[in-house]
């Protein structure tokens, strides 16, 4: 299979990821474009990818230490892309529609509308619909466009998400079906930050199977460059991140004990100190032309 965003078939590398999160048993091979350093996986059918998300996929279930985790994770967050259009956010005059894309249990949108000036939007193949003063839930898909083009939201959050779409030609059909001017927050693993170099195979941005592409600033650029999209690429923290990789290989460890992972569990502890202070996520805010 080519690489989805150049469509270049020539690979540097190539290496099979575990499905360290949910099943230790199963591997999926991911490969490195030669041409744009995306990597990737082969495509699912939509059935079978719809599969990997139960509602015992964390961003739903989690638990107590996940959901506090995420909060904070959140705030953050919506610090960032306050400070990138900060002038939008805090005028009162105008009231801005937020739509957040598989919003999962929606602490980013639900931090998002405490600002009651903003009208905010979560949908989410698990979720149920509610609303709650301006903030409103749906049970909805990506890919159902219709609903998307009726909301008309101004902002539109993919946080974590684009690198779970199947297949890229409905990233660019989403692009197709929005008003111009509409502003786009995507928020991504960077597979060029350092915690990959760290952790290899265990650097949870590989998230397999579920991850399909992972992008660099080079691949994301020319991802958007394709879609006629105006952007502006920052980088910013990831500590999540961080400790998933390092549960990731304690979970191996569990699964198949070695002295070798032993000794790299101890040298991945020490690194993980280092690694919180690198900016391992990229955050996109791009625009349709």
């Amino acid at each position: 299979m080519a690489c989805q965003i150049c469509r270049s078939k020539s690979i540097s590398f190539k290496i099979s990821i575990k499905d360290y999160e949910y099943n230790p048993s199963y591997s999926v091979e991911y490969k490195t474009c030669n041409n744009c350093n995306a990597i990737y996986r082969n495509k699912l059918k939509k059935t079978n990818a719809r599969k990997l998300y139960t509602k015992e996929y964390m961003p739903i279930s989690g638990g107590f230490i996940y959901d506090f985790l995420k909060k904070l994770n959140a705030s953050y967050e919506w610090r960032i892309i306050r400070r990138l259009n900060f002038d939008k956010f805090t005028n009162k005059g105008l009231k801005l529609k937020i739509l957040d894309i598989a919003c999962g249990k929606g602490f980013l949108i639900k931090k998002i509308s405490k600002n009651s000036n903003l009208v905010c939007i979560g949908i989410d193949i698990n979720q149920n619909t509610k609303k709650k003063n301006n903030l409103s839930y749906f049970k909805k898909s990506f890919s159902e466009f219709s609903f998307i083009r009726n909301v008309n939201p101004d902002y539109i959050i993919l946080n974590n998400f684009i690198e779970h779409i199947e297949d890229l030609n409905d990233f660019k059909n989403f692009i197709n079906t929005l008003k111009k001017k509409v502003y786009l927050i995507i928020i991504t693993p960077d597979s060029s930050g350092r915690s990959k170099k760290i952790f290899g195979k265990y650097w949870s941005g590989y998230h397999s199977p579920r991850h399909v592409n992972i992008f660099n600033k080079k691949s994301m650029k020319l991802l958007l460059k394709k879609n006629n999209l105006e952007y502006t690429i920052k980088s910013m923290f990831d500590p999540l991140s961080t400790l998933s990789s390092l549960k990731n290989c304690v979970t191996d460890l569990k699964h198949s004990f070695s002295f070798k992972k032993s000794y790299k569990l101890i040298s991945f502890l020490i690194y993980s100190f280092s690694d919180f202070i690198y900016k391992n996520r990229m955050i996109i805010v791009c625009r349709k032309k």
